[in-house]
């Protein structure tokens, strides 16, 4: 049948029986449309609205049984309230995978939250369509289930024995994951558990299995994780201070390219991390891990970021850290870690690392030595980012800072002794960077001091080879552009582009002093 034979939708009965006759109106031309561009659009919809669309044409009818990827979200609280919903939800639901017989689902995706006394049916039903989309050689599968307390899910055994099954994503809202009595090794490559309280034994069948990647975040219930899993190239864990968490974790693989590991910033993350990766290309640490911290040595790391929110007493182990990533092509380093460098300065060479990313709160006057002796020991640098976090009280009121001395001072007054405006141009000439000529790109953002401008002013008139500076201003640093336009530029032949921050609202300011994340706000050129 052609796509154009199929021209009985709603619409166009409608108009029939009023009596118009537009050639526009009569056309269907959603089932005009070509079926991979149907099925594309169906694939974005929720399983529920596949089944209105069923009722448009019998196209639609048709191709809704095909739609290689199906979203069921049961998860509505209008579904929590009504009792009958719900219900009609689940059958319509049934007899629509039914149908389906053998056509391919790709991907499936289940979010539901179990209503209480009839968890166990809910739950039996759900394992019902997952082994029908096993039948139908189910490629990605993801569930995302809030479950009551006490309650537990365990995973259908035909999911584990399915051949053609390569992702799995379970997220149980700090529920505990649960296996049959004979679990089987399975073809899974990527695991991803979030919010998921497993036991030794889930931990030896996923050890079992001949996984490429490995996500587990905010994971419960066993301290101690050795992950020796020879085929693994992608592992990432993220954690949060727990009874019983995550304790001590091992990580081992002759294939492993990337690590990922995110814990608390406190005393409360990781008692020990040991890292044996020989080939690893991309390593990430954030949160407090320095407790029997154990890295190796990476001979062909190409970006190591490092937020480990160190303390004083840390800086031997800091030591150690940067010995293992020192031949590391791309270096990212938050401000604590930056600052523990001052109590003992890590005299280590980073020859090999051509781009470099500090962020800080602000360029101080403090943290401005610890920059310099970096970037000395960074001879091959030639992209250099400096992010800053400007108050948002700056931000908003320029002119007055609130809480200096506990009273309103002028602005101007305030800039005279602010912590961030006294190493100047000679400052940075003295330091004998030897990155200098190799600098090729620099990026900026200005805080409330002067140090990123000066730095700014240095870098125009003594870089040779730089291509192009980008400096990121507050709403009310326009002075800044005359400042960076008044440098001698003779040394060079940089493009300088300026970009100004969205200004904040005064919501901003309510969130910021709560304590709320904020985010990136916007740039405006």
């Amino acid at each position: 049948m052609s796509i154009m034979e199929d021209k009985h939708n709603l619409g166009a009965t409608s108009a029939q029986a009023q009596g118009v006759v537009g050639s526009d109106t009569l056309i269907d031309r959603f089932s005009a449309l070509p079926n991979e561009v149907v099925l594309h659009i169906m694939s974005s919809t929720e399983v529920k609205d596949l089944i209105r669309l069923r009722c448009v044409s019998k196209k639609c009818k048709k191709l809704s049984l095909s739609v290689p990827s199906l979203n069921i979200d049961g998860s509505s609280s209008i579904y929590k309230k009504s009792k009958s919903k719900r219900l009609n939800l689940l059958n319509h639901l049934d007899r629509f995978l039914m149908q389906r017989k053998d056509c391919k689902i790709g991907r499936l995706r289940i979010a539901w939250s179990f209503n209480g006394a009839n968890t166990s049916e809910e739950q039996f039903r759900i394992a019902t369509w997952i082994i029908t989309a096993v039948s139908c050689n189910i490629e990605y599968l993801e569930l995302v289930f809030s479950i009551d307390n006490g309650s537990t899910f365990e995973l259908p055994y035909d999911l584990l024995d399915c051949s053609t099954l390569k992702t799995l994503k379970v997220d149980l809202s700090s529920k505990t994951l649960r296996l049959p009595a004979l679990a089987v090794p399975s073809n899974l490559q990527r695991l991803h558990l979030k919010e998921v309280i497993i036991s030794e034994e889930v931990w030896k069948w996923i050890s079992s299995l001949h996984l490429t990647e490995l996500r587990l975040e905010h994971v419960n219930g066993i301290g101690s994780v050795t992950v020796e899993i020879p085929s693994l190239i992608k592992f990432h864990l993220e954690f949060v201070y727990y009874q019983n968490r995550i304790s001590k974790l091992l990580i081992s693989g002759a294939k492993l390219e990337d690590i990922d590991v995110r814990g608390p910033f406190n005393e409360r993350g990781l008692d020990s991390l040991k890292i044996v990766a020989p080939n690893l290309r991309r390593l990430k640490l954030l949160g407090y891990l320095m407790n029997q911290l154990s890295l190796g040595r990476f001979t062909f790391l190409e970006k190591a970021e490092l937020f480990l929110s160190p303390t004083a007493d840390d800086n031997g182990k800091l030591f150690e850290v940067f010995s293992s990533v020192s031949r590391t092509k791309v270096l990212h380093l938050d401000e604590k870690t930056i600052e523990v460098l001052r109590d003992g300065p890590v005299q280590l060479p980073l020859h090999d690392i051509s781009c470099f990313r500090a962020y800080l709160v602000r360029l101080t006057d403090d943290i401005v030595p610890n920059i310099a002796h970096l970037l000395r020991g960074m001879p091959n640098l030639n992209t250099l980012f400096i992010a800053t976090s400007p108050s948002l009280l700056y931000e908003l009121f320029p002119y007055y800072n609130w809480f200096y001395r506990g009273r309103l001072v002028p602005y101007d007054e305030v800039k005279e002794n602010a912590p961030g405006s006294g190493c100047n141009k000679s400052y940075w000439s003295s330091q004998n960077l030897a990155c200098i000529d190799q600098l090729k790109e620099v990026r900026l953002e200005l805080s409330n001091g002067t140090n990123e401008l000066d730095l700014a002013c240095y870098i125009l008139e003594n870089a040779k080879n730089l291509k192009k500076m980008v400096i990121i201003h507050t709403y009310h640093q326009s002075p800044a552009v005359r400042m960076i336009n008044a440098c001698n530029l003779s040394s060079c032949d940089a493009r300088v582009l300026f970009y100004r921050r969205k200004k904040p609202t005064l919501m901003d300011l309510v969130g910021y002093q709560h304590g709320h994340n904020i985010g990136p706000r916007v740039l405006a050129q």
